[in-house]
């Protein structure tokens, strides 16, 4: 398959594949991007996530999820949805941090998604912007967090279980982001 670049010149073919546009895009009704794409350019908002994680474990365990942002991104939020229901054979908590290491809590603390019960439903979700866990809480940017990351960093998501049992569960962690270089 032959490359297409589009610049000035318009369209030339060239060695390789794929397309490469080299000016200003301007796109009209609906587009569909299928596959992995990263916002990189300034003032543009995206949003990354991490692979989907089984949660289960027996008594107290962790399970952490990361996130890879772009360079010169600020964070706007962060969350955790929950893609498969979660079901703890006794009552349990289970928190969500959020930080640039494993069990970090350098951008948000500790929150419940899980209060003192033993499920959660498909499509549950906590995150800054107001998505409330079963816990009735949303997370919350720590004072003073450090939200814009100058080179490429990952965020790390932990859903730390209390106690008990998780026997089904799968999360998957988000970044809503916006480069400002």
């Amino acid at each position: 398959m032959v490359k297409t670049v589009i610049d000035d010149r318009g369209p030339v073919g060239s060695g390789g594949s794929g397309t490469v546009i080299n000016n200003a895009l301007d796109i009209a009704g609906a587009t569909t991007i299928s596959g992995a794409a990263t916002v990189t350019g300034q003032g543009l908002t995206g949003c990354a996530y991490s692979t989907e994680a089984a949660i289960t474990g027996t008594g107290a365990t962790n399970t952490d999820l990361q996130v890879t942002i772009p360079a010169g991104a600020v964070i706007l939020d962060v969350g955790v949805v929950f893609t498969e229901a979660v079901v703890i054979n006794s009552a349990a908590n289970l928190a969500v941090t959020v930080g640039f290491s494993a069990g970090d809590n350098a951008i948000c603390a500790a929150t419940n998604m899980i209060s003192s019960n033993t499920a959660a439903a498909l499509g549950s979700a906590i995150s800054v912007s107001g998505a409330n866990g079963e816990g009735a809480a949303a997370l919350a940017f720590v004072a003073n967090a450090p939200l814009r990351v100058a080179a490429e960093d990952i965020i790390f998501f932990r859903v730390a279980n209390s106690a008990n049992n998780v026997t089904a569960g799968k999360a998957v962690a988000f970044v809503r982001y916006m480069i400002i270089s």
